[in-house]
């Protein structure tokens, strides 16, 4: 059985969300990183 199409949406809208949560993590780290350097 498919998922209507609202349920795909939101988990495409989720799915979506944790990788810009995993790369503002990784640019939050490289920031702090650089910003120890100086």
């Amino acid at each position: 059985m498919r998922h209507p199409t609202v349920i795909s949406i939101i988990i495409h809208c989720l799915e979506a969300e944790l990788l810009i949560h995993a790369i503002a993590a990784r640019t939050d780290a490289a920031y702090v990183d650089s910003a120890r350097k100086f």
